[in-house]
């Protein structure tokens, strides 16, 4: 078994998929990896109590950041400055729970950090728009 605090024993997506048992999980990371034709980056974090992480970046540019819970996860979507003013003339017409979130989350230096929770279909589809607003694509 995985053990996802150990720095040593890099996972690899069956792990994750078997730790989460969510199939929001799977659907979100292979949309992922097909849509911005992309490579999931495997990473571990000592300063927070996620251990490891999926990261998505495309053109050197951070798109999120996916942590694996038991039983669901958690999407790290930055909102920074050059995003915030297309974010928040649409954010409106995200789900209450996106709406609510975005509203209670501090603002440091010109950036939110979205830690979103994945409930369901409708969040994952928030999370789509808001990595849109993040990365254009052409």
């Amino acid at each position: 078994m995985w053990n996802k605090e150990d720095s040593n024993q890099e996972p690899c997506l069956y792990d994750y998929s078997e730790y989460v048992r969510n199939k929001n999980w799977d659907d979100f990371i292979n949309y992922m990896i097909a849509e911005y034709e992309i490579k999931p980056i495997f990473e571990f974090s000592k300063c927070c109590p996620y251990g490891w992480n999926i990261s998505f970046k495309k053109s050197g540019r951070a798109l999120c950041r996916c942590y694996p819970l038991d039983g669901y996860f958690i999407v790290l979507v930055v909102v920074g400055q050059k995003e915030k003013m297309q974010f928040e003339t649409e954010y409106k017409t995200f789900t209450p729970y996106m709406q609510n979130l975005y509203e209670n989350t501090q603002e440091g230096m010109g950036q939110k950090w979205l830690m979103i929770e994945v409930e369901d279909q409708e969040i994952i589809n928030d999370i789509k728009r808001c990595i849109d607003i993040r990365y254009k694509r052409k």
